[in-house]
């Protein structure tokens, strides 16, 4: 992680967090071990079954637990969370801006508003554009069975989102790390049964199974990467 932003949450005192569309809370672990201090955490998701995986992640820590909620209409009176944040789902919701909306409403002004997600230009290496390619192949699929996935968004549109809102002190950093071996069979391992859960899951669609296979020769050849993600780190305007 690029060392301004760090070092600005490792200062933080974070108070009482909100991480929205938090699945296994993956992200929120993150941050919940990065920052200075922080006195309760929520992890936020519209699927039951995601608080399985999350009640995992934080088993002992009584400050963190799970709520199912809709992010776009929260049961939180305003100004309810000291930091919120959304990691890698702004491209899984229906439409993103009433969701940022909502995250800002329950913002206490002041309050720090974090976004992190990959996007899918720039100058990414042929390992990371395999991860976009497939994440696009899968969207689609998922789109067809009408499970809301949209492609990944540019770095300039998850800059607009930012800009759209109230914020103050805005700070971005590109966060890519291409240390690990593209060509590692562990992550063929890995990423293959989902390939091919997504082939079988696209019966019928002749294109987009032979896309899957192609997508699968791609990812022998040239090898995965994760894709660059943008992190976001404002403040809640005061006035």
């Amino acid at each position: 992680m690029p060392t301004n932003i760090m070092t600005t949450l490792e200062q933080l005192t974070a108070g009482r967090i909100l991480d929205v569309a938090t699945g296994s809370g993956s992200f929120l672990k993150f941050l919940t071990e990065t920052v200075e201090s922080f006195s309760e955490a929520i992890g936020i998701d519209f699927k039951d079954a995601a608080a399985t995986p999350f009640n995992e992640t934080f088993k002992g820590d009584p400050r963190i637990h799970f709520q199912v909620m809709r992010a776009e209409k929260m049961d939180y009176p305003d100004g309810s969370f000291d930091t919120v944040c959304i990691s890698n789902s702004l491209h899984h919701l229906e439409e993103p801006a009433p969701v940022l909306r909502e995250m800002m409403r329950v913002l206490k002004p002041g309050g720090s508003f974090i976004i992190s997600e990959m996007y899918c230009d720039g100058n990414q290496t042929p390992a990371q554009q395999t991860h976009i390619l497939l994440h696009h192949w899968w969207a689609e699929i998922d789109t067809a069975q009408n499970i809301t996935h949209h492609k990944t968004f540019t770095r300039n549109d998850l800059i607009q989102f930012a800009l759209n809102l109230e914020l103050d002190q805005l700070k971005t950093e590109d966060i890519a790390d291409r240390s690990d071996d593209p060509l590692d069979a562990a992550v063929f391992d890995e990423i293959d049964p989902i390939i091919q859960r997504y082939i079988e899951r696209a019966e019928g669609n002749i294109a987009l199974q032979k896309q899957g296979e192609q997508l699968r020769e791609r990812l022998h050849a040239v090898g995965f990467q994760n894709a660059t993600s943008l992190l976001l780190l404002a403040k809640k305007k005061s006035s």
